[in-house]
């Protein structure tokens, strides 16, 4: 996916963050407290990043169960840190998924 945003033209800093651990995707996927701990570990990795880059335009993308550990991410971000676009990419959610976070409206 890096490689395809280069191409494309994207001039930004890209990160990648593995989320499944040398686990195959599928037992990823079906290891729910890997998903949580991983879903945190992105939030905190976000937040650092977005206070070391203050003022830098934020986009976070995510593939299939990727997309999924990317939106629980954001639910979990403290107040005051925001992204400015999220692209998921074929995401493994529900499509009756709610967010178990506040509501900011």
């Amino acid at each position: 996916m890096l490689s395809a945003l280069r191409e494309s033209g994207f001039d930004g800093s890209l990160q990648e963050f593995d989320w499944t651990g040398g686990e195959t995707p599928l037992e990823a996927f079906c290891d729910r407290p890997r998903q949580a701990a991983e879903a945190r570990r992105l939030a905190q990795a976000i937040a650092r990043r977005a206070k070391a880059r203050a003022g830098d335009e934020f986009l976070i993308t995510g593939h299939s169960a990727g997309a999924a550990i990317a939106v629980r991410a954001l639910e979990q971000l403290p107040n005051g840190v925001e992204v400015d676009e999220v692209v998921p990419l074929a995401p493994a959610l529900s499509p009756d998924y709610r967010s178990s976070a506040r509501s900011t409206e």
